[in-house]
């Protein structure tokens, strides 16, 4: 059967971290993504340069869990 995949990558911080430390990271990796590095990275078509936080970057990882849940139960890479 044909199959197309996209890896799924993201960064998460634990539980209880403050508004500050977030933003911090957020406002740490929109510089990374602006630096000629990281363009040349994504044009080598390494990865997909979507960037997503907070509610938008929670419905994203519950919709694509599900669709992973879906996947391994289908093809069987689940343990019984």
């Amino acid at each position: 059967m044909p199959t197309d995949y996209l890896m799924l990558r993201g960064i998460f911080m634990p539980a209880g971290v403050t508004p500050d430390q977030v933003a911090f990271y957020v406002d740490l990796l929109k510089k990374v993504r602006e630096t000629p590095d990281w363009k040349d990275f994504i044009k080598l078509g390494a990865f997909n340069d979507t960037f997503m936080t907070g509610a938008d970057y929670v419905k994203w990882v519950e919709k694509n869990e599900a669709m992973h849940l879906f996947l391994m139960k289908e093809a069987g890479f689940l343990a019984k």
